[in-house]
């Protein structure tokens, strides 16, 4: 398994697991998805830009567990 699809099921597990809280997360959840599918079609420079910005929007939320996991994904 290349090192772009495994980053990619490893953020569609963080989404999915967001997802079980509800609608709180809508915005984030959804730009996580979207960076998953950008990952999962191999090398985007402006995707690690986007995984950036998540990591601070999710600790701006309090969620920095989640930060941390996503901020530990890499490709």
């Amino acid at each position: 398994m290349g090192s772009h699809t495994k980053a990619a099921l490893e953020m569609n597990a963080l989404a999915a697991e967001m997802n079980t809280f509800g609608d709180s997360h809508v915005d984030l959840i959804g730009r996580l998805i979207g960076l998953t599918d950008d990952v999962a079609n191999g090398p985007n420079p402006d995707a690690v830009a986007t995984k950036a910005e998540l990591v601070v929007d999710f600790e701006a939320e309090g969620l920095n567990d989640w930060a941390g996991r996503l901020r530990d994904i890499t490709w």
